[in-house]
This record gives structure tokens, C-alpha cells and sequence, in this order.
């Protein structure tokens, strides 16, 4: 579905297959990007102004980071 455009150290970016096979399936977006960041305070803060849309984290105390982060 997709494959890697372009690599740096922190970042990603995807591009589409145009040339996908199921054309059933091929995804709506053209295009992801994905940032690595150094640290959860550097994320957050992206976040809060737009910059990123989404946010994983591997750790469960994002509380701790963060500050008043309500997860619901």
C-alpha cells in the first residue's frame, strides 16, 4: 500500500503505491509522515498546536511526563 520515500533520523515519510494491486483497496491518503521525537514533552507540544494529528507512546505513566494530561 505504501513504501518509504524518504528516511532521516527522525523522520518518515510514506508515499502511496500507485501501483497497489487491489485497486479495491488502495488508501485514500497520498501521503504520511512520521516524527520521531526526543522526547514526550517535545511531542506533546506538537500536538497541543496542530503540528501532529496523532500520538503513540509505549509507556503508561504518560501522566508523569506530561503533566494534567486527562486520557479518557
Amino acid at each position: 500500500m505504501f513504501y518509504i520515500l524518504e528516511k532521516t533520523d527522525n523522520t518518515i515519510k510514506l508515499a502511496r503505491n500507485e501501483n497497489y494491486w487491489n485497486e479495491s483497496k488502495k488508501p485514500l491518503l497520498t501521503q504520511i509522515n512520521i516524527t520521531l521525537y526526543e522526547n514526550i514533552g517535545e511531542m506533546y507540544t506538537a500536538f497541543k498546536t496542530g503540528y501532529i494529528d496523532i500520538i503513540d507512546v509505549c509507556i503508561t505513566n504518560v501522566e508523569d511526563y506530561i503533566g494534567s494530561l486527562r486520557i479518557s
